[in-house]
């Protein structure tokens, strides 16, 4: 059996479940639902990336240092915006710090 074949609900052959509360486990399915409802919403998905890109910093482009490249021998060096790096680490534990303090 593959990994992705369910046999019954939360269950991978024998093994598996959902050991959560009932009213976290109704959450979760309506979390579910919805995923399988907009996965393959082309719509859904570009309005999703640029979210992504515009508010979050994903994906961060590289800038292909040329100058350096050639100072440095000719190796390509590409540079990462760092600050949006900073950024989206920042956002992270100030994210986690709250759920945590609740």
């Amino acid at each position: 059996m593959s990994l992705t074949e369910q046999t019954k609900k939360g269950y991978f052959g024998e093994f598996g479940g959902s050991f959560v509360p009932p009213q976290l486990q109704e959450v979760l399915d309506y979390l579910a639902e919805q995923f399988e409802r907009y996965k393959d919403d082309e719509e859904f998905i570009e309005e999703y990336k640029y979210y992504l890109k515009e508010y979050i910093g994903r994906e961060n482009p590289l800038t292909f240092a040329r100058h350096l490249t050639t100072k440095l021998g000719g190796a390509k060096i590409y540079l990462v915006d760092f600050f949006a790096e900073l950024d989206y680490w920042l956002a992270w534990r100030v994210s986690g710090n709250r759920s945590a303090d609740a």
